[in-house]
Formats: C-alpha cells, structure tokens, sequence
C-alpha cells in the first residue's frame, strides 16, 4: 500500500470481506466510498426505509469526517446512488439537515438511480470527496 495513502474503516470485517475501506485520504483530500446502511455483521440497518438508511449513512459520514477534523463544511462532491426515485425525498430530506447543522452551503452533486446495491433491502448508497 501508497504509505502516503491513509485508510480508515468504519465496518472492518465486512469492509475488508469486500476488499474496500470506507475512506481514504491522500494529502489534503479525503475520498469517502460507497457507505451503504448496514451493521456490523453486514445486515441491512432500516431495510427499504429511506429516512432510516439515510440517517446511518450521513452518520457514518460525520464520524469519518469528524476523524479527519472535518465537518460537512469540507465535502466538495457528493454522488447518491438510489434505486427507487420515490426514496430521494425523504432520504434527501436527512442529508439536508447534516448540511444545515454544519452550517454550509451544498457541494456539487449528482444522484444517480441503479437497478440495486449490494443487498435487498438497500435503496441509496452515497460516495463524497473533502477537502481538508
């Protein structure tokens, strides 16, 4: 591994079965991958309940930012993958409230809808990028 890249993981087990890390920063930049809602043992956390995965997700977030000493002030990109456009309203309704908290302005951003994520039950999967 690039010793000038750091890894951090929020779900060791289950990221490392997977071959991923939840985040990984590199000088000033902070990627952070693919955080889907589940819980230790990889089982869905708020199974097709929009509001319930999107609060573990941004949750996940915080933590991993507040790690780097960041906030939401610092996400530069955000993707959100959704499989059902009928989740987007409330799912962006609780992002909406981790941005506000943090008092910011929104970063770029793209939500993208696919057929399905790694498990049944999963509708919304979201990737960032921070500058730190």
């Amino acid at each position: 591994m690039n010793s000038k890249i750091q890894t951090m993981n929020i779900n060791e087990s289950i990221e490392k079965g997977y071959g991923f890390s939840a985040a990984a920063r590199a000088g000033d930049t902070l990627y952070i991958g693919g955080l889907v809602s589940w819980d230790e043992q990889g089982e869905v956390v708020g199974p097709n309940d929009a509001k319930a995965q999107a609060n573990n997700i941004y949750g996940q977030i915080r933590k991993i930012l507040a790690a780097h000493d960041a906030s939401f002030n610092n996400v530069a990109s955000e993707t959100i993958y959704i499989t059902d456009w009928e989740a987007a309203e409330p799912a962006f309704e609780v992002r909406n409230r981790y941005y506000e908290a943090d008092g910011t302005s929104y970063p770029s951003a793209a939500a993208i809808q696919v057929t399905s994520l790694v498990k049944e039950g999963l509708l919304i999967e979201v990737q960032m990028v921070a500058h730190l």
